[in-house]
């Protein structure tokens, strides 16, 4: 079973247990506003362990996301993924209660009832993943508007940009990690980020380990990098996360 069979199969499972709660009063925090802010943008992630690194590091949500906020991420994405990324929905609750920032939800979502979790969870956007959701990419965009969140969209490749486009996607994340290999490669994005519309924002996912790399997408079009490893190893986020907005 590859990859990206066990986790839809992990996922849809976990989908059965979800138990309806109250959707939040307040209105989701506005995701595209946040990354449409002058130069490049940082989305900081917060991720215990991986499968292709292992653990990371345990640190407490709501401390680590404050600690983004303050050394000006534009936005916070934070894993829920149990298994493989020691990720709870406890951990975006307390994300979002202690930030002003928006908040993703991060994810291997593949039922509509996942996109309510989110929301319940005080989530303001979520992560919808092509190669997993193929043609329900639009149901999924969607329903995550109809519930006031936005939603990023990753993509791998062209044939998933395509998709990604006509199902109307206004954010689009390319993701540098090949699911079938796990290997990384930063040319990815420097492929298919000037493919991208210039009215769709831009956010290179994975890989991006310094400075470095941050300038390498902003020249290939980027309005955002998702740094995650990066961060969760790091001890000054302020003087990093400073770095990476070129």
């Amino acid at each position: 079973m590859s990859f990206i069979d066990e986790i839809r199969a992990s996922s849809r499972q976990r989908a059965k247990s979800f138990i309806e709660r109250p959707l939040p009063d307040a209105k989701p925090k506005d995701l595209h506003k946040a990354l449409s802010a002058p130069g490049l943008s940082v989305i900081a992630e917060v991720k215990m362990a991986s499968p292709s690194a292992g653990p990371i590091r345990q640190v407490d949500a709501a401390s680590k996301a404050k600690a983004y906020e303050d050394a000006g991420a534009c936005a916070v994405s934070v894993l829920t993924e149990p298994h493989h990324f020691s990720g709870s929905l406890d951990h975006l609750l307390s994300a979002s209660s202690s930030v002003n920032i928006p908040v993703i939800r991060k994810d291997f979502l593949v039922e509509p009832v996942q996109i309510h979790e989110a929301r319940a969870y005080d989530a303001d956007a979520v992560l919808l993943i092509v190669s997993i959701l193929g043609e329900k990419t639009r149901q999924f965009i969607s329903l995550a508007h109809e519930l006031g969140m936005a939603a990023l969209v990753e993509v791998h490749d062209e044939a998933e940009l395509e998709v990604a486009l006509s199902a109307g996607a206004s954010i689009i994340g390319v993701n540098n990690r090949d699911f079938k290999t796990m290997l990384v490669d930063i040319g990815t994005c420097e492929r298919i980020l000037p493919l991208i519309p210039q009215h769709v924002l831009k956010v290179a996912e994975s890989g991006i380990k310094n400075p470095c790399d941050a300038r390498r997408m902003r020249a290939a079009g980027a309005d955002a990098v998702l740094v995650g490893s990066l961060l969760m190893r790091d001890e000054n986020t302020e003087k990093t996360i400073a770095s990476l907005r070129v």
